[in-house]
């Protein structure tokens, strides 16, 4: 856990905007993170000598279990102050903010039979939440900067928040669901909640200034859905995200 103070862009939705806005910063992060639960443990470990546990290295084809594997996160938890060399810092000053970054190569079950299988592959998590919907915070500082570096122990991964706008995201490269091959979903599936007040929106023709939208996003792709019996109908056997080649 880090504290630290940093700079942001505040947004504000009635049309203005303060760059180099100081905040004071409470920063988690971790990266290379493994856990494992169950038999014939642990399921990766440093087989190449590297000192670390990562997808560089071997699996245990054995283990038997709930698997947590190359997780990487980081945490803010952001409260902007005054910049007394900056007079409009007053009016942004006391917003709180949260921002969260977050990957893993897998979770899931491994090692059990093909008929009961849950997994979640390639898995990229971020979000940029105000406590207030008036303000959004923007780590780029409207694209002058690369973004918000966060350490997570590896001076060589820290975690980048380039987030711009007020968003909740979850994407899965590949997903896969199988009950006793009677109910399977396969495929890569995105979820976003995020507000864009850089749109138009008309009223009854009228255009509404300043006004934007929160939005809900869905979407997939190789998506295999079965209900029934003796299934699946087309599985991801090698599990690449295509059904192509199957």
């Amino acid at each position: 856990m880090v504290q630290q103070l940093t700079k942001c862009k505040i947004i504000a939705r009635f049309g203005f905007g303060v760059d180099n806005v100081p905040a004071e910063a409470m920063t988690i992060g971790a990266t290379n993170v493994q856990a494992f639960i169950g038999a014939n443990g642990p399921y990766r470990t440093d087989t190449n000598g590297d000192g670390v546990v990562n997808t560089l290295d071997a699996i245990d084809p054995d283990a038997v279990g709930v698997v947590v594997d190359d997780l990487s996160f980081a945490l803010a938890m952001l409260e902007t102050k005054v910049d007394l060399t900056n007079p409009l810092t007053a009016a942004v000053a006391g917003q709180k903010f949260t921002a969260l970054r977050a990957s893993a190569n897998l979770i899931g079950f491994v090692g059990l039979p093909s008929s009961l299988s849950a997994k979640l592959k390639d898995i990229d998590v971020y979000i940029n939440k105000s406590d207030n919907q008036l303000f959004t915070a923007d780590f780029t500082q409207g694209g002058k900067v690369n973004g918000l570096s966060i350490p997570t122990g590896d001076p060589n991964r820290p975690a980048i928040f380039t987030m711009d706008k007020q968003i909740v995201s979850a994407s899965i490269g590949f997903m896969k669901l199988n009950i006793l091959n009677v109910v399977t979903v396969e495929g890569g599936l995105t979820l976003q909640i995020r507000r864009e007040d850089n749109a138009d929106v008309y009223m009854a023709g009228v255009k509404v200034p300043l006004m934007g939208f929160k939005g809900l996003v869905l979407a997939g792709q190789n998506l295999s859905v079965f209900a029934g019996i003796n299934g699946p109908y087309l599985t991801d056997s090698d599990e690449d995200g295509s059904l192509a080649d199957e």
